[in-house]
């Protein structure tokens, strides 16, 4: 039968339809390989991993319901270019202008893959595996996955040796499926009440920003780094340990308060990614 999407997919796909083309939900991974790479072992160990995790080879395609399905294709050999960049005046410079471009390049949901790597060789025995996933497909729980995985499997061919991972108990599309049957009925009657009456009357947080709100939105933006002191660090990490909250949660509560503060309001509303990880059987999946 056909495979649905999960809501997560879902929400993804339908903001695919709604800006074709856009590299929003791009999710970049940078691996530094170390001495003595055996590209012929990572190529085998990227190809295991695909073929291990259905997802990494799903595409979502439009039925002429015009409802999108799951469609998994068979494993293939991964491709994995090289790409030499020894001869330039500054190769890691150089490395960073073609994974930014990557990065740039968006992906068709319907045709796939949804995952694309290139080796970077940028010196004679220094190597960076970049991967490109869009967020249809992996998240950022996964990340840890997949490179533990990849480590273990690459030991494994380098080594001329059948790779141990244990078998997965379920594929992502099984998740799905489970998903669609238990969210209905009095369960999703449930959520949708506690969520009404959360949010009911939430006020519009009124910033004094230095622009207007512009009328169309834009994904231009900016990002700061900053340090902060390690006396600082170690004092939060005590407040976490005193009120038995994640360094998350610590930072999260002190930055509703600034919000509150430069706002003028004690009811703030801030939405924040979740890793929506609470069964067991998802926790080994990307």
């Amino acid at each position: 039968r056909p495979l649905p999407l999960s809501f997560a997919q879902q929400r993804l796909w339908f903001l695919d339809q709604l800006e074709p083309g856009s590299t929003e939900y791009n999710l970049p991974m940078r691996v530094r390989m170390g001495r003595d790479l055996d590209i012929v072992a990572l190529r085998s160990a990227l190809g295991a991993l695909v073929a291990r995790h259905e997802v990494l080879r799903t595409r979502l395609v439009t039925g002429a319901d015009g409802v999108a399905y799951q469609v998994i294709d068979p494993p293939t050999e991964f491709p994995l270019p090289l790409v030499d960049l020894c001869a330039e005046s500054d190769p890691l410079g150089a490395a960073a202008r073609v994974v930014a471009a990557d990065e740039a390049t968006p992906f068709d949901l319907a045709n796939g893959p949804l995952i694309r790597a290139m080796l970077l060789r940028v010196a004679a025995d220094d190597h960076i595996l970049a991967l490109s996933l869009h967020h249809v497909v992996s998240d950022e729980w996964s990340t840890r996955i997949f490179q533990s995985e990849l480590t273990r499997l690459y030991d494994a061919f380098r080594a001329g040796r059948a790779p141990d991972l244990p078998p997965l108990a379920v594929q992502y599309a099984d998740f799905a499926v489970w998903q669609r049957q238990w969210l209905t009925g009095d369960v999703l009657d449930e959520q949708l009440a506690h969520w009404r009456g959360r949010l009911h009357g939430a006020p519009v947080l009124e910033l004094p920003t230095d622009r207007p709100r512009p009328a169309v939105w834009s994904p231009a933006g900016a990002r700061t780094r900053f340090t902060v002191p390690e006396q600082t660090v170690a004092a939060l990490r005590a407040l976490s340990r005193e009120h038995g909250t994640t360094m998350f949660m610590t930072l999260l509560a002190a930055f509703d308060v600034l919000l509150g503060r430069y706002a003028g309001t004690d009811d703030v509303v801030v939405g924040t990614p979740v890793a929506n990880r609470n069964r067991a059987e998802t926790e080994d999946l990307i």
